[in-house]
């Protein structure tokens, strides 16, 4: 299993852009406020 290998960096940058990836789908109002804000004004 590659992704639990943390002694190569290749590896790790790769896991790391994966996760930015996912934060990036399920939350992307975590990135900045002024988007949550704007959700939160259109979701009332």
């Amino acid at each position: 299993m590659r992704a639990l290998r943390i002694s190569g960096s290749p590896d790790v940058s790769g896991v790391e852009e994966y996760f930015d990836q996912q934060i990036g789908l399920t939350a992307p109002a975590n990135r900045t406020g002024s988007e949550e804000h704007e959700h939160t004004v259109k979701s009332r």
